[in-house]
């Protein structure tokens, strides 16, 4: 596959021209969730349908190609709710995907930090190989039990808070109609937290090529304690970012752009999911962000 890259006014944007498809393991449980209507809290009701039916039936699967190839798949069970909403409105956070896919390379160690059911840390898992490693933390304990269901073979799985510091205690905050991707946590009774730099030196400081946070507002506390790693590492970091969220914490998109670039984290350039490319961005305001410590070149995603 060759990447179209376009260079127009200092922004850099990378278009893939892989293709990609979805695979029912049974047409009956594909028609019925293009037809099954959307409202506030429908996967409630859906979900008491969905369990009736068999895993292999209710499992479907994602596959991305290049050049007629496969590159890689990954199996989606509709019957955890955010692997519903993903199949049902085809939102795969394909940018995401494809980008975390491009930067990695056999034998990496990747951070998944917010992995809820383990999408993300499935594509990693294929990119990494057997001799690389997959680091996965979710504090939800529903998300987490869908995210060891994946039964990755590379990876290890955390079910803590990720924060800056550890060894405190926090509680989930999530409206009962909400899927377990709105949920964020509080101080209070419940899950343990620990800081990426605690992980990163229990596992003997393995090379981590690329960190990915997804944690609905905590992500400035999330990076401020993984400076030990952000520092001797140099690793590719992507936020799934939002201001209404950051406000959570008590800090703005900004503070969290200047930390990085406090880091050396002087680029930083915007996935859309929609259309799978990485843009450069000035003004943070919400979506994926890619930081970097050095400029990236069209050299530095190859499928």
């Amino acid at each position: 596959m060759n990447d179209i890259v376009k260079r127009d006014k200092n922004k850099f944007r990378v278009q893939y021209s892989a293709t990609t498809k979805e695979s029912f393991a049974n047409n009956l449980i594909g028609v019925l969730l293009r037809v099954l209507p959307d409202f506030k809290g429908s996967w409630l009701i859906y979900r008491h349908i969905i369990h009736l039916f068999p895993k292999k039936l209710r499992t479907t699967r994602l596959e991305v190609s290049k050049n007629g190839k496969p590159l890689l798949a990954v199996d989606f069970d509709i019957l955890d709710p955010p692997q519903f909403t993903m199949v049902k409105k085809r939102r795969y956070d394909l940018g995401t995907a494809l980008t975390i896919y491009s930067l990695l390379r056999e034998s990496d160690t990747f951070f998944d930090v917010g992995a809820n059911s383990g999408y993300i840390s499935a594509v990693a898992a294929q990119k990494v190989g057997d001799s690389g490693l997959v680091v996965s933390i979710e504090p939800n304990k529903e998300a987490f039990h869908s995210l060891l269901e994946r039964k990755l073979s590379n990876s290890v799985a955390l079910n803590h808070v990720c924060s800056d510091v550890s060894g405190k205690s926090f509680q989930l905050k999530k409206a009962f109609y909400r899927q377990t991707t709105s949920s964020y946590f509080v101080e209070g009774e419940g899950v343990s937290s620990i800081t990426l730099d605690a992980v990163y030196n229990q596992l003997n400081k393995p090379s981590v090529r690329l960190v990915k946070v997804d944690a609905e507002g905590a992500e400035l506390q999330i990076v401020k304690g993984a400076r030990q790693l952000l520092a001797e590492r140099d690793p590719y970091v992507i936020i799934e970012a939002e201001e209404d969220h950051a406000e959570r914490y008590g800090y703005s998109l900004m503070d969290l752009k200047r930390f990085m670039n406090e880091m050396g984290y002087s680029k930083f350039y915007f996935i859309d999911d929609s259309k799978a490319f990485v843009e450069s961005l000035e003004d943070i305001k919400e979506g994926q962000i890619l930081f970097s410590k050095e400029a990236l070149t069209s050299h530095s995603f190859s499928l």
